[in-house]
């Protein structure tokens, strides 16, 4: 546009449109989407408290469903007001995209769920972003204005609309339905006792719980990682870890070098108990590992034998003095995994023994049983289990958003290869016209009309808009 003066000798462009006059653009969305982040930090500062509560169950329903029809409604009874056709064009999403991103990036900026030592960060709701206002505030804007795309598409569907309409509806009930829902999620900790039945556990609030199920612990099992060994500083109390050969795991036979001494593992037990100067195999509650060493300095050639353990809760460890200072010395074993082996009881009259296993959780009248944790001061001879009750209503809704996305995905790559493939016949077969000479205008063979050189391009560009 050519410049024209104006205001005494400043200029400006023809046309320039200003701010809130529609048609609505960029300026309008980014300005949108500041204020709504404005207005959620004002009411972060005026309203005090922890942050927001998420809606249970009807009332997240009802503005899920609130977040879908006003679109509808809007697009069925004002579609060619501008405002609502801005709605759900690109200028209002890249707004919308922008909000939220920001709250993201707020998020992982300052550290969440931990109070900070300046207050006015905390009163912003910097620490608890995912509960706040101004996140409230730019998550709905975004699902409305996707909902406001999904409608305008779906109202006037068409075959190549299929994929739009999948990938952004599914997401949008990915997103609602995991904020949504996380409002109806329970997670309850049951500690279950050998022999002793469970039908309660408590909540994160310490609130009792009440569960249509119940659990009697039979046993609880764990399996370990061999222990490990080396040489102890005793005036750190830390382990000398300078090598490969410094921290090896304990096995009968086993020969090396750590330190300045070579070693020799001549016995080993998994599960011991001492018996006056040396260790017996045991399989007895509170019974550790032992391993007898035979170590020998490597220049003066001092030998030291005996025995090593990390002990248990009823039994002391013990070490191997080296020399003055340092000590051959067995770490802890690691938990290699561990299961709860329980009988199931619940209201509809189940009577089963299941395992429940990390990672491997078993599944009852709508709850998920998942190994939690033990009492670690006993290990594997822990007498409790502990057990995470988790029930969500909700799940089943965002694995539907997800299989649409997937499906949407899958459509539009099968939509593309074909519209690929039919653009390339009909090029091929402009080009190839036996009739055309070159640098001459090409008869269609159907309609008799003539296209001009580069007329095939222009169509599948449009065409190409028009998928996208």
């Amino acid at each position: 546009m050519e410049p024209v003066a104006s205001n005494g000798g400043r200029f400006r462009k023809k046309n320039q449109k200003p701010v809130w006059v529609t048609p609505w653009g960029y300026p309008e969305a980014f300005l949108i989407a500041a204020a709504l982040l404005l207005v959620g930090f004002a009411l972060e500062w005026v309203i005090p408290g922890d942050g927001l509560s998420a809606p249970s169950w009807p009332w997240n329903g009802v503005i899920g469903l609130a977040l879908l029809l006003i679109p509808l409604i809007l697009h069925v009874t004002l579609s060619n007001h501008p405002i609502v056709r801005w709605m759900s064009q690109v200028p209002a999403s890249m707004g919308a995209i922008a909000a939220v991103t920001f709250s993201v990036l707020l998020m992982g900026l300052f550290l969440q769920g931990q109070p900070s030592d300046i207050g006015w960060i905390d009163r912003l709701g910097l620490t608890r972003m995912a509960a706040s206002w101004p996140f409230l505030l730019s998550i709905s804007w975004f699902l409305f204005v996707l909902a406001m795309t999904t409608v305008r598409r779906t109202i006037h569907l068409r075959g190549r609309n299929i994929g739009f309409l999948l990938n952004h509806l599914g997401l949008w009930i990915v997103i609602a339905g995991g904020i949504l829902g996380s409002g109806d999620l329970q997670r309850v900790t049951m500690t279950l006792s050998e022999g002793q039945t469970v039908w309660f556990g408590t909540d994160r609030d310490g609130r009792t719980v009440e569960l249509p199920l119940a659990l009697e612990l039979h046993r609880f099992h764990m399996e370990e990682y061999p222990p490990k060994m080396g040489v102890l500083e005793r005036e750190t109390g830390g382990l000398i870890i300078g090598g490969e050969q410094d921290l090896v795991e304990v096995e009968r036979g086993r020969t090396g070098h750590m330190s300045g001494w070579d070693y020799e593992i001549l016995q080993f037990y998994a599960e011991s108990a001492r018996i006056e100067d040396r260790f017996e195999p045991i399989h007895d509650i509170g019974a550790a590992p032992a391993a007898h060493i035979r170590a020998i300095h490597a220049e003066r050639g001092d030998t030291v034998t005996g025995w090593i353990t990390c002990g248990s809760f009823n039994m002391k460890h013990q070490f191997l003095e080296l020399e003055e200072g340092r000590a051959m010395a067995m770490t802890v074993p690691q938990s290699k995994r561990y299961m709860s082996l329980a009988r199931l009881y619940t209201e509809s009259g189940d009577n089963r023994m299941i395992d429940i296993e990390v990672n491997h959780p078993y599944s009852a009248e709508g709850w998920k049983l998942y190994q939690f944790s033990y009492d670690d001061r006993f290990g594997k001879w822990s007498p409790i289990s502990i057990i995470e009750a988790i029930r969500d209503p909700w799940l089943p809704v965002v694995y539907t958003g997800f299989i649409m996305m997937l499906l949407g995905a899958v459509y539009l790559f099968w939509l593309g290869k074909d519209i690929g493939t039919e653009l390339t016949q009909k090029t091929e077969g402009v080009d190839g016209h036996p009739d055309a000479p070159d640098g001459q205008a090409a008869m269609d063979s159907n309609s008799g009309s003539t296209e001009r050189p580069g007329h095939t391009e222009k169509t599948a560009t449009r065409q190409e808009t028009e998928v996208s």
